[in-house]
């Protein structure tokens, strides 16, 4: 089924730290990330991986490489997750971000010792040069110093719009997801999109009877 790549970053050997019980050669893992990667486009797995035109059918119907296909969406999904809640965390925090929490800071030391969630949230800072005051020599001389005189925070209302947005996306894509995965129908593996043509077909050849 030709279609758009997923949204996921896959190398080859990157399923190589989880564990393989199913015990696929290197040339069928090549095949199953590809196949994976690239919207279960059988045709550009087969091309990828070294394999002749419609071998990947077959290649599909052995039990170990059904058991690995199913390890790699598993660990997908799993990532895939983990990353979408990173997003969303990362826009919550700038959404919800209170002024407060940063506190007293008059330089970049201060900024640094903030909590990573709050000092996430600041956009930029302004500076001005101040005469301070410090002991040498044990005397007070004035020495000019870099402050900063204003924090900028990033903008609540358009982070607010746009985590509305990515939860909204994110459901959208997760609803997707489930319904292009493939599907063990016998001997055969099936996507959705070619379940619903095999129904429309059936439906029509009942209707010419």
């Amino acid at each position: 089924m030709a279609g758009k790549t997923r949204n996921i970053n896959i190398t080859p050997g990157q399923y190589e730290g989880i564990e393989n019980p199913a015990k696929v050669n290197l040339k069928q893992e090549r095949f199953l990330q590809r196949y994976v990667a690239n919207n279960y486009n059988i045709d550009d797995a087969e091309k990828y991986a070294g394999y002749a035109m419609g071998y990947g059918i077959r290649l599909l119907e052995l039990d170990n490489v059904r058991r690995r296909l199913s390890e790699i969406l598993k660990f997908t999904d799993e990532n895939l997750k983990i990353y979408q809640r990173q997003v969303v965390d990362e826009i919550a925090a700038l959404a919800f971000s209170d002024i407060s929490d940063i506190g007293d800071v008059q330089t970049m030391a201060d900024i640094r010792a903030l909590p990573p969630r709050v000092r996430r949230t600041i956009q930029k800072v302004d500076y001005d040069l101040k005469a301070v005051f410090v002991n040498q020599g044990g005397k007070k001389i004035k020495v000019m110093r870099r402050m900063i005189s204003k924090i900028h925070l990033h903008p609540k209302q358009q982070n607010l719009e746009l985590l509305a947005k990515v939860t909204r996306l994110i459901e959208n894509e997760h609803a997707r997801q489930q319904e292009d995965k493939p599907t063990f129908t016998g001997l055969s593996l099936i996507t959705s999109d070619q379940q619903a043509g095999q129904q429309k077909e059936t439906e029509s050849n009942e209707d010419n009877k």
